[in-house]
């Protein structure tokens, strides 16, 4: 066998990464079933690998489930490897096919449960963790703040000036009085030093001949 070059997955010698850990490990446990005669530990250790990556793996957790189904694959490959021993009895043949049978039930298993899980992470993909909100100040801290930004910005602002208030013209409305009257003299708002003007009958009955003359008394 080739011994593999340098550019190869090689087995980790120190602590794991956090990230990579359970590749690592799953991919060591795996490497044992490789392993024979003609494969030494490092390139079973890369074939174990090279199997883990084939099944695309999406999450970390696909890692436990695709090497059950690996495992379990290759073991039902072992045991139905005996069935075709010519030197067993149909007894023994019988037997080995129901563990065969048994190896493959739960490698299906193994990858149902892992199909499954990635339908549901892709239904229901997970966000990130709301934070808690920063606690509210307290309101008579809030409200002494306010009171004093609004006592700034007044004592800042000018104050309008005052309008003047308009002149209310108290003079009082002239005094209408009918134009003819039959008692006597009239006054009217004449200037004063004028005489006030007198209608006599004899100018009423000029005008008006059909209205009856006051009788003199």
């Amino acid at each position: 066998m080739t011994t593999p070059t340098a550019q190869q997955p090689t087995p980790p010698t120190g602590p794991y990464d956090p990230m990579f850990g359970l590749q690592e490990k799953v991919a060591t446990l795996l490497a044992p079933i490789f392993q024979d005669a003609r494969t030494d530990e490092l390139f079973a250790y890369q074939i174990s690998c090279r199997s883990l990556q084939a099944y695309e793996p999406e999450t970390r957790a696909d890692f436990v489930n695709i090497a059950r189904t690996i495992a379990f694959s290759l073991a039902s490959l072992a045991v139905l490897k005996d069935a075709f021993n010519p030197s067993i009895e149909p007894s023994d043949k019988k037997r080995v096919v129901v563990q065969a049978n048994a190896l493959n039930r739960s490698a299906d298993q193994a990858e149902r449960s892992m199909m499954d899980r990635r339908r549901y992470q892709r239904a229901y993909p997970t966000f990130p963790v709301p934070q808690p909100a920063a606690p509210e100040p307290d309101d008579t801290q809030a409200h002494t703040q306010v009171a004093a930004a609004v006592a700034s910005y007044t004592t800042a602002q000018p104050k309008p000036p005052t309008p003047a208030k308009p002149e209310i013209n108290r003079v009082p409305p002239p005094i209408h009085q009918p134009a003819v009257h039959h008692g006597g003299p009239i006054r009217t708002n004449t200037p004063r030093g004028l005489p006030d003007t007198l209608i006599t009958p004899a100018i009423l009955q000029a005008f008006a001949p059909n209205t009856p003359t006051a009788h003199p008394s």
